[in-house]
């Protein structure tokens, strides 16, 4: 009798889950007059002349600047505000159905994502699948722009499916089967790790591929 390997699923967020960059979106929920951007663009020129066009060190200047000085508590509960409220509108129907069906039919499915937990660890319990994402750190309860993780892209990804899916579960490489969606060049080494890989388009489309994708 030949027994089906386990399998586990892997679903990047912005842009293959959603149609809209999510953290765009929280932004515009938390500062609908945009006051955050015009304390990005004021600090943005010391960013660029500290580490030149790094994109996380961009990333990280824009987020404290809508999200710093908060506490943990007003974030947790701006990220349960946005997931019930505004991020319904940007879902992706057919990859959402994707992921759902795999969990339904027993798969181990996480979101792997750069967005951060503050609003898609509630998403992800809401959808009763696993979540590894980019973690802000909170000194005395407040967020104030140091990070407790690195930011889950590109080869952070990788790295975070090793430690938190495969080794915490205990699974050898060979004796499960991954499934893996994205969209992007920083998606590139999760799928690179899929037995069944699939390239989400702008237009909303999954498409398998095999041994590449257009990135």
């Amino acid at each position: 009798m030949t027994h089906r390997r386990p399998t586990i699923a892997l679903f990047d967020f912005d842009g293959t889950l959603t149609t809209r960059d999510s953290m765009l979106l929280f932004f515009r929920m938390v500062d609908p007059s945009g006051v955050g951007w015009l304390h990005f663009l004021w600090v943005l020129p010391r960013v660029v002349l500290r580490y030149g066009a790094n994109r996380e060190a961009v990333k990280k200047a824009l987020i404290r600047a809508f999200l710093g000085g908060k506490s943990e508590v007003v974030l947790r509960e701006l990220g349960e505000r946005f997931v019930s409220k505004v991020l319904p509108r940007y879902l992706n129907a057919p990859v959402l159905e994707a992921m759902r069906r795999l969990r339904d039919e027993g798969a181990r499915v996480f979101i792997v994502s750069a967005a951060l937990d503050v609003w898609l660890a509630p998403f992800a319990r809401q959808e009763r699948v696993g979540c590894l994402c980019t973690e802000p750190a909170y000194d005395d309860g407040v967020f104030r722009g140091a990070w407790r993780t690195a930011n889950c892209r590109g080869p952070e990804k990788r790295e975070r499916i090793l430690s938190d899916v495969f080794q915490k579960e205990n699974n050898e490489r060979g004796t499960v089967r991954v499934i893996a969606y994205g969209n992007s060049k920083g998606d590139r080494e999760m799928l690179a790790m899929a037995d069944e890989a699939w390239w989400v388009s702008r237009s909303g489309v999954a498409t398998r591929i095999s041994g590449h994708h257009p990135v």
